[in-house]
């Protein structure tokens, strides 16, 4: 395991954005995002190209995104939306 795993972040970031590879297993994306929110992480995007979701983690809320629906930033980033349609295209 890595050092920086066991110790909190020292700057916490509002946003983490997780992208989930094909070599990723989610018990490990889930203790990252875990550890993110024990740290304090006011909001989680984790994107997943392959499925086409993304899972938003919010506190203690998670709202999962497919389809139609549009990824915003919320309170922490409110100027930012995108359709996961064109977060997920590919040409």
């Amino acid at each position: 395991m890595n050092d920086w795993q066991h110790k909190p972040f020292i700057m916490v970031p509002d946003l983490v954005v997780e992208i989930v590879s094909a070599n990723d297993r989610f018990t490990d994306v889930q203790k990252k995002v875990n550890h993110y929110l024990s740290d304090g992480v006011r909001l989680i995007w984790v994107i997943d190209p392959d499925t086409q979701t993304t899972n938003l983690y919010y506190g203690d809320h998670l709202i999962t995104l497919s389809g139609t629906d549009t990824l915003t930033g919320g309170d922490v980033l409110p100027s930012f939306s995108i359709a996961l349609a064109d977060l997920f295209k590919t040409e």
